[in-house]
């Protein structure tokens, strides 16, 4: 059977043989098909002159068969034939089909199958004839889509399915960007569905590009829909927090533009304030709005800058020379007038000179005032006065002055200003508003969302990912000005991993004028990605820490910084992030790394290292690398890590990190851990050679493989855990390092703990008392005497076991210093006594004895020692027939396990019992979902006991099911052997010392 074959010829041409695309060894094998799939019949003379113009007629044809025969060739079969010799067509024996034929069978229908011009990017070289024919061809599929696609949108429209009347119109535009009427049918469909700020935003899509383009404006039927829509939208009342997109400011330019149309329309109307960071598009905004306004009025665009703020009314005289321009042009100036009002203005030489007085100020304003009325006389004005936060206070009392005498229809007053505090420019704004003269219009960065759209349509030919974009909103944090530098990069596919000079510049004038003191403070603060606290500020740059609250005040006010309170201390960071890099980039290396290393010591002298917060620690570590201390740096992180594996992978951490429970951290993933202790291990061993002699670099070495091995052992990678501490044991022996060579014994015996192996856990424990009895180390033979306990416990000797925990308690609690800090060893030690006396059947007694532990490791707040308490006493609770309470701290358990531990340790105990109280409950999918996850080969499971328990609850469960007392099509699959087999298996693995109820249960039934 022959293969299907398949031409995509609108857009990107395409060949498919069988759904695969197929590339064919020269292009005219491609052009051959495409024309003669087109034409249906096609003369070989025609052919051969169509696609080899320059040959001879031999020639020609000689190149026509050969070109035939690879195309058959390729695809493999006669597709293209000649019936009578003359003639070209494609085999209709065959089966072909194309989206051009499908496409013009019903063009509504398949209006999809148009995705794109004609054979678009497809090139012949040296054939004008083919060319010509494709262009053609082009115009004619393009036409019929058109036709096709208007017929499509009007159909939807009227029926109300306009699902992709927007997508089609879109089409349409790509199609011809400069016809208005595609722009006319999209507005009219917005305005239709109340999509008012997609009309604004759609209308300077096209103003723009025909002002760019061809140096036009919209028409006066494209300009009717806008207007209409400014005044459905003064109809409606004003949504919060729902703004669309024109590049981030749809709402917000919808709002001036209405304003401006009611000035000029005789209504009701504001003057506007617009503020917000620098960069956040205030000008353009306002400019955009202003592009069309001055066809209806006069315009006035004054400048302020910084370096005027101290000289009075400096930005006043600016504005007037731009009013006499005006009225020179109108012939209605004198000169005398002029030196009238000139003589309230100092130059910049006057930088001395006394404030103008009150009564001054108000003789010029009358002045300007009868400027402007002459102005306005004939037609209105807008001034509109960028950066007003640098104008001085004589200029702000003359602009309310102003403001209250000239409220008319014939004047409106547009600002911007950045986001600062001052009170003269606070005390006008607050006039304004309360005369209600002055809206303020507050422009906030953009949105993630925001920032994506913004991204799309700066870059409307580049696939950006959501890496990418969210690359973008991280390092602009929505700022446009930040993120059109960045779009400007990718443009030319360049880093995001720089700041342009645009960008530099810009940042550069916010730091222009600071104080020193002001600039010492930035400056230090770029040393951190985090808030830092005045007090800290204060300590490290040896300043009073009132003169630090004055600078920090101003620069608050600036909008540099922002403050919040933390832990009762008031901390700082920058406003925005560009702000950090720019200073902290614009600072010497000598000087960065005297900096960190100064922040990192006096961070570290304020910290406890065994219960410092883990951000603390991971701060100096980064201070210490930056300030390129290696082994200082490296000793932090270890610190951190051990305190993260502290939290979640130890069971009875020796002072415990007081972590609030609700406030737990997600545990961290064993990947994660593995890469750091990888990363670690490449660290420690390129600085070998450098300090292989230096003591911390031998601690370094000691601390990381103890770790490691510590957490490869409680993850069950016993093999690389063994590996690891006995490495710790030879070099802590080598190096008379006592300390070490115990805790590398306890990892073992922990090991053997593990294993369910009392045998070779007391070899361990021997060898560990002696050490410990050597070093005169009575704490650590404290915890020894618990663990020899447990030895004594899982051997069956209950007396010497009790004996030895109530002597590890002992020892512990001799002092209050040590009952703190092995509080939750004693909990342990109070644990395994609940198990004796579980075992002697006094469940009372080991349920009082449990409590004492669970409340210890509560004060402690240590996750991981409550998961072993909780599960013990559901455990004591299933055994009292206490089922209830027994569900509720095993789920309490489970709960917690899921956010501590990373080890099978006491899982499969847990999980059991949670499947046995299902069990009582006849909650099958529960027992069954634990039978299924622990259908693993035995050989997997290292603790005998966890093989036990499997066994237990299946011997039980196969129990319930043989009396008649649970059905379950699914369990059946499951637990085919007959009961007798699960119950010896289970009495088999279970520990006849500690296990003694389950095994005596499972003694009693048959």
């Amino acid at each position: 059977m022959s293969k299907k074959l398949y031409l995509k010829l609108l857009g990107d041409a395409q060949v498919f043989l069988d759904d695969k695309p197929i590339l064919f060894s020269f292009a005219k094998i491609h052009a051959l098909l495409y024309y003669v799939l087109v034409n249906k019949h096609v003369s070989r003379d025609e052919m051969a002159g169509v696609l080899w113009a320059d040959k001879t007629e031999k020639g020609a044809k000689k190149n026509l068969r050969n070109t035939i025969y690879q195309a058959n060739k390729v695809l493999g079969d006669d597709y293209i034939v000649s019936p009578n010799k003359s003639v070209l067509t494609l085999n209709e024996s065959l089966m072909i089909e194309s989206d051009i034929d499908l496409f013009l069978k019903n063009p509504v229908k398949h209006l999809d199958l148009y995705g794109g011009e004609f054979l678009k990017g497809f090139f012949l070289k040296d054939a004008e004839m083919f060319d010509l024919w494709v262009i053609k061809t082009r115009q004619y599929y393009e036409q019929k889509f058109v036709q096709a696609c208007y017929q499509k949108i009007q159909t939807d429209i009227e029926y109300n399915d306009t699902q992709t009347v927007e997508k089609n119109i879109r089409r349409l535009i790509e199609i011809d960007e400069f016809d208005e009427r595609n722009y006319q049918l999209l507005m009219s469909y917005y305005k239709d569905k109340g999509l008012n700020g997609k009309v604004v935003e759609t209308y300077y899509e096209l103003s723009n590009s025909l002002e760019r383009e061809l140096g036009i404006s919209p028409s006066k039927e494209t300009r009717e829909i806008y207007e209409q829509t400014l005044m459905i939208v003064d109809g409606n009342k004003r949504k919060k927090d729902n703004r669309t997109l024109f590049f981030g400011r749809t709402k917000e330019i919808e709002f001036l533009e209405k304003n401006v149309h009611f000035f000029f329309e005789q209504k009701e109307y504001k003057n506007i304030l617009i503020k917000g960071d620098i960069g956040s598009g205030k000008s353009v905004l306002v400019e955009q709005v202003l592009h069309h306004a001055k066809k209806k009025g006069d315009v006035l665009s004054v400048q302020c800058y910084q370096v005027e703020k101290h000289y009075p009314l400096r930005c006043f005289r600016i504005v007037v020379e731009e009013i006499f321009k005006l009225l020179e042009e109108k012939a209605v100036v004198t000169q005398f007038f002029k030196e009238k009002i000139y003589r309230f203005f100092p130059t910049l030489s006057d930088y001395e000179q006394d404030a103008i007085l009150n009564n001054e100020l108000s003789a010029l304003s009358q002045l300007i005032c009868e400027l402007l009325y002459k102005i306005t006389e004939n037609q209105k004005i807008i001034l509109f006065i960028k950066d007003i936060q640098w104008m001085d206070k004589e200029s702000f009392s003359l602009l309310t002055s102003l403001m209250l005498r000239l409220h008319s229809q014939k004047i409106l007053w547009l600002f911007t200003m950045r986001r600062e505090e001052q009170e003269y420019i606070d005390r006008f704004i607050n006039t304004m508003t309360m005369h209600h003269q002055l809206d303020t219009l507050m422009l906030l960065p953009l949105n993630f969302e925001e920032t994506q759209s913004f991204s799309k349509k700066y870059l409307p030919n580049k696939v950006l990912s959501n890496d990418i974009v969210e690359q973008l909103y991280d390092e602009t944090q929505g700022n446009i000005f930040f993120l059109t530098e960045y779009l400007n990069a990718l443009k030319v596919d360049a880093k995001l991993d720089y700041m342009s000079l645009k960008m530099q510049d810009a940042i550069k004038n916010r730091f222009a004028y600071l104080t020193t003191n002001e600039r010492e403070i930035v400056y230090f603060i770029s040393f951190f990605d985090r808030p830092v606290s005045l007090s800290f500020i204060a300590k490290v740059l040896e300043k009073d820490v009132s003169s630090v609250v004055d600078s920090v005040d101003s620069l608050v006010k600036q909008y540099i910084l922002k403050s919040d309170i933390e832990q009762e201390d008031i901390v700082v960071i920058f406003t925005h992030k560009k702000l950090k890099e720019f200073l902290y980039q614009n600072q010497s290396v000598a000087k960065k790394h005297l900096m960190h290393g100064r922040i990192a010591r006096l961070l570290e002298m304020d910290i406890d290292v065994q219960t410092a917060d883990i951000s603390v620690l991971s701060l100096i570590s980064y201070h210490y690398q930056q300030a390129r201390q290696e082994l200082e740096s490296l000793y932090y992180r270890l610190l951190c890590l051990q305190n993260q594996l502290k939290i979640q992978n130890e069971l009875f951490p020796i002072y415990s990190d007081k972590v609030p429970l609700k406030e737990y951290p997600i545990k961290i993933s064993q990947e994660d851990i593995f890469l750091q202790f990888q990363d670690i291990k490449e660290k420690i061993e390129r600085l070998k050679e450098q300090y292989n002699g230096h003591k911390l670099y031998q601690t370094l070495v000691l601390k990381s493989l103890y770790l490691e091995g510590r957490y490869f052992i409680f993850c069950a990678e016993y093999e690389k855990g063994l590996e690891a501490i006995h490495q710790v044991i030879l070099k802590a022996k080598m190096s008379n390092d006592t300390e070490y060579v115990l805790e590398g014994y306890r990892q073992i015996i922990h090991y053997y703990i593990q294993l369910d192996d009392a045998e070779n856990m007391q070899r361990y424990i021997e060898l560990a008392i002696n050490a410990a009895t050597q070093a005169n180390n009575h704490e650590f033979i404290g915890i020894l005497l618990r663990l020899k306990g447990l030895y004594h416990l899982m051997s069956g000797d209950l007396d010497t076991a009790i004996n030895l925990f109530y002597q590890s308690i002992s020892t512990l609690t001799i002092t209050d210093y040590l009952k703190e800090k092995y509080s939750l060893n004693i909990a342990a030690a109070y644990d395994y006594l609940s198990e004796v006396e579980s075992i002697k059947g006094n469940y009372e007694n080991a349920v009082l004895l449990l409590e004492k532990s669970i409340n210890i490791a509560i004060s402690q707040q240590s996750p991981s020692s409550l998961v072993v308490f909780y599960t013990n006493m559901g455990v004591i609770l299933y055994m009292m027939e206490d089922y209830e309470r027994s569900k509720y701290f095993l789920l309490k358990a489970k709960q917690l396990y899921s956010n501590t531990f990373s080890s099978l340790w006491k899982e499969v105990q847990l999980n059991a019992h949670i499947a046995l109280i299902a069990l009582k409950e006849r909650d099958t999918q529960t027992v069954y979902r634990f039978l299924k996850e622990n259908k693993t080969d035995i050989k997997l499971i290292s603790n005998k006991r966890d093989i036990g328990f499997i066994y237990y609850v299946k011997a039980i469960t196969k129990h319930e099911m043989d009396r008649g007392l649970l059905v379950d099509k699914h369990l059946e699959t499951l637990l085919r052997q007959p009961f007798g087999y699960y119950k010896e298996q289970a009495l088999k693995y279970l520990s006849p010392n500690r296990d003694v109820s389950e095994s005596k249960l499972l003694k009693m039934i048959n």
